[in-house]
């Protein structure tokens, strides 16, 4: 679904009718969600991070393999203002999880790495939130077939 789409509040409600078995599998599929990322908190703080900094974490992870990435991509992964993510990577960095490195020779620009300190709690959660989601797999998959079956 294209972002525009995707963030529209203001979609017409579609006319097709829900049946009852798309209801239960609506309400299984949001609970399951709301379940893991309720033990995926439980799993960061368990670590000594707040869910916003693992979450930070896993993007950095998921983006430095496949290129820099710029404020702009981790507000909009992270659903945060510019200022906002500026003290998240502030406080990332003063625990040492993350560090700046500059780009090229001398030029202003830096990129963001994690450490050896920020892979390894990185690691622990994700390895933990890992095994949660594939607990719930059937779950989850069997809800959003019932969903997306027509």
């Amino acid at each position: 679904m294209p972002a525009a789409t995707r963030y529209n509040n203001h979609m017409p409600a579609s006319r097709e009718p829900i049946s009852a078995t798309e209801f239960d599998a609506l309400a299984e599929f949001r609970y399951q969600v709301r379940s893991f990322l309720r033990v995926a908190e439980r799993n960061a703080l368990s670590a000594g991070l707040k869910s916003m900094e693992y979450q930070f974490l896993l993007s950095l992870k998921r983006t430095t393999p496949r290129g820099q990435a710029n404020l702009a991509i981790f507000s909009e992964r992270l659903n945060l203002s510019s200022r906002s993510l500026i003290q998240l990577i502030e406080m990332l960095v003063a625990r040492k999880l993350v560090e700046r490195r500059r780009a090229g020779r001398g030029g202003p620009e830096s990129f963001l790495h994690l450490t050896s300190k920020g892979e390894q709690v990185l690691h622990q959660v994700a390895s933990l939130n890992r095994q949660e989601l594939r607990a719930r797999a059937a779950d989850i998959i069997g809800a959003l077939n019932t969903i997306g079956a027509r």
